[in-house]
């Protein structure tokens, strides 16, 4: 394994959508959360956003993040601590929303 780059920016935690996709998709299919169906709606945006730059170079695909995505996932996680100050501690959508926090 060769040591990092002296200027290489430290690595970036990029995580799955899918797992939090999966437990929005479980709330909405229980019909238990309203707010479910429009969390799966923001992160479909994602997903197209994906689909669209998926097999272009890597600073094309960074720059598409950084202008498409990044508002997207900024209001998502905007609306995610908005839901959470509204919801009992353990329910289901909470735990949800915990999980996509974190």
């Amino acid at each position: 394994m060769l040591p990092p780059a002296a200027n290489a920016d430290p690595p970036l935690l990029a995580s799955c959508w899918s797992h939090v996709r999966r437990r929005y998709y479980d709330l909405a299919q229980s019909k238990a959360a309203p707010i479910a169906e429009e969390i799966l709606r923001r992160i479909a945006a994602l997903y197209a956003i994906e689909a669209e730059i998926r097999g272009q170079s890597p600073p094309q695909r960074l720059t598409a993040h950084a202008s498409r995505s990044a508002a997207l996932v900024n209001d998502l996680f905007a609306r995610f601590a908005q839901q959470l100050a509204r919801l009992p501690g353990r329910s289901p959508t909470a735990d949800a929303v915990h999980y996509a926090l974190s």
